[in-house]
């Protein structure tokens, strides 16, 4: 049985690459949300000692999808 509860999901078909925001059912309300990217062609992990930096490219459709950026509106 699963205990997330999806807050948001897209897939950019161009790329395929797939996007899942969710929750954990049975976490404390205050509890971090969960980011899980599938199909990413490029990823840097920094770790230092004040912590770990994650960068993630991900496509542009896929992050309007997401509602990180404005949806693009072609040229005209």
């Amino acid at each position: 049985m699963s205990t997330k509860a999806s807050l948001n999901y897209c897939v950019d078909d161009a790329s395929g690459t797939s996007a899942h925001l969710y929750d954990e059912c049975l976490a404390p309300a205050d509890s971090a949300v969960y980011l899980e990217l599938s199909g990413v062609s490029e990823l840097s992990v920094d770790v230092t000692t004040h912590g770990t930096n994650l960068t993630v490219a991900i496509p542009r459709e896929l992050a309007a999808g997401l509602r990180l950026i404005p949806a693009h509106k072609g040229k005209g």
